[in-house]
């Protein structure tokens, strides 16, 4: 019956076997080494400090790691490095979609990577004129060999130190931008000593003609400016002897500019000091980086030194440094005007030295100006005067002075957007080229221009650094573009007169000293090294004493060999 099933199910003894459990002393779960897991699953160790969020969270290390071969945790019960550092929540609460809202840097209304609601409710991204709702975006990866690494080709010293050469002093960029010149304290007083060359006027049909559907061939130049060593400058001598400051310095204006700017420097530059008494001549060494104009300097992807292939060749740092320096020169007398000359014009200017061929002086102005510096050396209270050759490119209305310069784009895409983005396109360019930007308007300070015309010159084909069109000619000021940057002509005045505060410390007896002054690549640094040069004629005359006692020594064997 059915009661009598019942009752022998119920008598029947169910087994029941415990399976075998290996004992973890050192922590929790199973331990590495067990024979009783055999299966092909990737599973967690724990530990004693493990916090107990991590236990339950399965699921986020396959979905991270899918396709990447081995997971955070590893396969087969291999142990992990760094288990703190890599652990992570388990959230999985859902949350709205517009629970955030996230602002990309960019600018104006509806801007590249901004977030703009309009009508119709919140716009996704992507499109012109479309905002950003939503997620951010993710973060580079910066594994890659380019991204902002700094290329080990890059890092590389101007000039080799000589074994002769000693050490004197390390300056670090970094204190360059204490404040010397108090608001209190005037700015150096300045004064035209001497002005030579014939301006000409601004062509204005350059700028209406210069646009990106119509751009401008650029014309080769055939003319130079006179950059050479200020020293062989016929005027220097006549004009150093009325500086009144017992210190005086001699260096050329983007000497000055290179010194003022050194902050936003990157790539490594060398410079000669030579003193004669109380006069420091200022020039470039070996390695003349700073006589030209950069590409990239201060990009997140700069330039190579050396190409690695055939698609490099042409975009390698000491070519785009001769193309920049080009177009610079084309540039500048491409916008002058032949048929209008100033009509007070200073005189012939001095023929520059070098010149090859069909080349010819460029249609500029020297302007020779002094700045005199009261109480540079606040613990010897000693005046600081200095004397530079300067120049402008030409006028503007007979009234406004102004200097050009060039701005290059190598791939043929970043300006075709002028001159609707001006702003964010001048932004690009101050970003990639902050430390040719501030060269270009410390030079305009000093020079005393009222104007500066950019000229934005494009590739007619990436891979073809000889032809090049202008697509687009802007005017600012340099006090206005400085604001923009956060830099002032007291900042640079600044850092000049901190540079040479060291320079003039390692003064001695000699009535003659020659250093170098080298900017480390590496580190923010500047570090100075004393050449000790001796005079040619010394070295002839201590040479002719060493073939007459050799000579001597000679004669004096044979005799004794002869007795």
């Amino acid at each position: 019956s059915k009661a009598t099933v019942s009752v022998l199910y119920c008598n029947q003894k169910m087994a029941f076997v415990l399976p075998t459990v290996s004992e973890n002393p050192t922590g929790w779960g199973p331990p590495k080494t067990d024979d009783g897991l055999n299966f092909d699953i990737p599973y967690q160790h724990f530990f004693k400090g493990d916090r107990i969020s991590k236990i339950a969270d399965w699921n986020s290390d396959n979905r991270a790691n899918r396709g990447r071969g081995r997971g955070r945790f590893g396969w087969n019960g291999e142990a992990i490095d760094e288990e703190e550092k890599n652990w992570t929540t388990a959230d999985y609460s859902k949350t709205s979609r517009f629970h955030r809202f996230y602002r990309a840097p960019g600018r104006g209304r509806g801007g590249r990577g901004g977030m703009q609601a309009g009508r119709g409710g919140p716009r996704k991204a992507g499109g012109r004129g479309q905002g950003a709702v939503g997620k951010p975006k993710k973060k580079a990866d910066h594994r890659d060999t380019g991204g902002f690494r700094r290329r080990e080709q890059n890092i590389k010293a101007s000039t080799e130190v000589k074994p002769e050469w000693t050490f004197k002093t390390a300056i670090n960029i970094a204190d360059l931008g204490k404040a010397l010149l108090t608001p209190e304290h005037p700015t150096p007083k300045v004064t035209d000593n001497l002005i030579q060359g014939e301006p000409l006027m601004y062509n204005e049909k350059v700028e209406k003609l210069a646009t990106t559907k119509t751009p401008l061939n650029m014309p080769k130049c055939t003319r130079v400016v006179d950059e050479g060593p200020l020293v062989r400058a016929p005027a220097v001598r006549d004009l150093a002897k009325k500086l009144s400051g017992k210190v005086k310095v001699i260096a050329s204006d983007k000497a000055l500019a290179t010194l003022m700017s050194v902050s936003k420097s990157v790539i490594a530059w060398d410079m000669t000091i030579e003193r004669v008494g109380d006069v420091y001549f200022i020039d470039w060494g070996e390695n003349a980086n700073g006589t030209k104009w950069t590409v990239n300097e201060t990009s997140s992807d700069p330039p190579l030194l050396e190409a690695t292939d055939e698609n490099t060749r042409h975009n390698t740092q000491p070519r785009l440094m001769d193309e920049i320096s080009g177009l610079n020169m084309d540039f500048s007398q491409m916008v002058l005007d032949r048929k209008r000359p100033v009509t007070k014009p200073y005189g012939q200017a001095p023929v520059p030295d070098g010149l090859e061929g069909n080349q010819k002086p460029a249609s500029v102005v020297y302007k020779w100006r002094s700045w005199s510096i009261p109480g540079a050396l606040k613990d010897k209270e000693v005046d600081m005067d200095v004397l530079s050759r300067t120049h402008i490119d030409g006028f503007v209305n007979n009234s406004k002075s102004f200097r050009a310069f060039a701005m290059l784009d190598i791939t043929g895409n970043a300006f075709k957007s002028l001159p609707n983005q001006i702003g964010s396109t001048t932004a690009t360019e101050i970003k990639n080229n902050c430390c040719r930007v501030v060269k270009q308007i410390c030079v305009s300070m000093l020079a005393g221009a009222d104007q500066m015309k950019l000229g934005f010159i494009a590739r007619k084909k990436p891979t073809d650094p000889k032809s090049h069109a202008l697509v687009h000619v802007a005017t600012d000021e340099p006090k206005v573009l400085a604001k923009t940057i956060n830099v002032t002509q007291r900042g640079f005045w600044n850092v000049f007169i901190k540079i040479m505060q060291e320079i003039i410390n390692q003064k001695n007896d000699e009535p003659r000293q020659n250093f170098v002054l080298m900017k480390d690549p590496a580190k923010p640094q500047l570090k100075l090294y004393d050449t000790a040069m001796r005079d040619e004629s010394s070295s002839d005359e201590e040479e002719d004493e060493e073939s007459e006692s050799g000579s001597s020594s000679d004669s004096d064997s044979d005799s004794s060999s002869s007795d």
